[in-house]
């Protein structure tokens, strides 16, 4: 197929590249000891997140544009996938613990369920029926069976690392989500001239979207350290909201390019410090109310309420958005015209100009600006 030969190479390149930002992460901490746990975490979350990278990358765009599926069934199936994203972590998890269970090993439950996984990602990119319902159910199948087994993979991966918040943190994979957008917007967006369809150069412009930002927060960890996670969040929020402003009213190419790259920065590196800055928040709440232990499980129960649903209903606002612009034509006879390269702009730009508006504002209230230089006796 034509996809393979144009998108398959900065697909390929870049996911690798996402992939090996989470093992950069797991290998900066363990420091290569023989014997450290967090090395075979690294390199298994250096496969896990290979995967998902590939699919959160392509799965839109392949499903939209490759196999043609009607936007009615791609609509129900995201709905559909929202629902179950949204328990199946919470029903894999309390099978994984249920005492008694089988799957309280979590080295054979990564062993069983393996093969599992690898098959549910391949059956995922071979078309049944391309432009029929049929490829709709193949859609809603495909999300299902392939986000349970991920998910079952991730949770007995993670379970086997360090207990500490900070190592955990250290192997969380990286947004990439975004760079479905991103890829997206760069098509739309970027001419064929800087950044020709299929080349290694925009292969290596995807990599480092997401390689630069992971870098940069393992290369600069003692400023993590020395300023505190809070601070860091709320300071690539503002830069969020400034770069989406300064940039909303340019549509030079180069221009664009730089504002990817520091929207890329805020998403990419801010997303590993969140459940740090969950943790602490829920560390101040027992403070605040005289709490005797802290309600840890509501809120990241409601965390996971809200970011699982908004993970679906992410692709069908953005499609929804950009066929008011002539996206569905665009599918179709692949010619641009101005108005969805316009709203392509404006969307990409007023994202992070109001999410981070929004973010910032309402995480001011909260006091953990010197979380981090707290003493032990001062946490207890």
């Amino acid at each position: 197929m034509s996809y393979r030969r144009s998108d398959g190479a900065e697909g390929w390149i870049g996911g690798v590249l996402c992939a090996f930002s989470s093992f950069l992460e797991g290998v900066s901490r363990s420091r290569m000891q023989r014997d450290n746990p967090l090395l075979s975490i690294a390199c298994g979350q250096f496969a896990l997140s290979l995967m998902q990278a590939m699919f959160m990358f392509y799965y839109v765009k392949i499903y939209l544009n490759i196999f043609r599926v009607p936007q009615m069934w791609f609509n129900i199936a995201q709905t559909l996938f929202m629902f179950w994203n949204a328990v199946n972590d919470p029903l894999f998890g309390y099978m994984q613990d249920k005492p008694g269970s089988w799957m309280n090993s979590r080295t054979r439950t990564i062993r069983s369920f393996a093969p599992f996984l690898v098959s549910s990602f391949v059956f995922m990119w071979i078309p049944w029926s391309e432009g029929s319902s049929l490829e709709g159910i193949h859609l809603v199948v495909s999300l299902f069976l392939y986000d349970a087994f991920y998910s079952v993979e991730k949770g007995s991966l993670l379970a086997e690392g360090p207990e500490d918040d900070s190592s955990g943190a250290s192997v969380q994979k990286g947004s990439v989500a975004h760079m479905n957008f991103a890829s997206t917007a760069t098509e739309l967006l970027i001419p064929q001239s800087i950044l020709p369809k299929g080349s290694l150069r925009l292969s290596l412009f995807y990599g480092v979207l997401t390689l630069g930002p992971q870098l940069l927060l393992i290369f600069n960890e003692r400023v993590v350290v020395k300023h505190g996670a809070y601070r860091i969040l709320m300071a690539s929020y503002v830069v969020s909201f400034l770069s989406g402003l300064l940039f909303l009213f340019t549509s030079n190419p180069y221009l664009i390019i730089v504002f990817m790259f520091i929207d890329s920065v805020t998403v990419h590196s801010a997303a590993p410090l969140f459940n740090i800055v969950i943790s602490d928040f829920i560390d101040d709440d027992v403070r605040r109310h005289s709490r005797k232990s802290g309600l840890s499980s509501l809120v990241f129960s409601l965390n996971a309420l809200i970011v699982k649903p908004a993970q679906s209903i992410a692709p069908v606002l953005v499609v929804y958005i950009l066929n008011g612009y002539g996206y569905e034509e665009y599918i179709s006879s692949k010619e641009s015209p101005a108005e969805l390269a316009e709203g392509m702009r404006v969307l990409l730009m007023a994202t992070p100009l109001v999410l981070g508006g929004l973010q910032y504002f309402i995480f001011k209230s909260y006091s953990l600006r010197n979380k981090h230089v707290l003493k032990p006796e001062e946490e207890i």
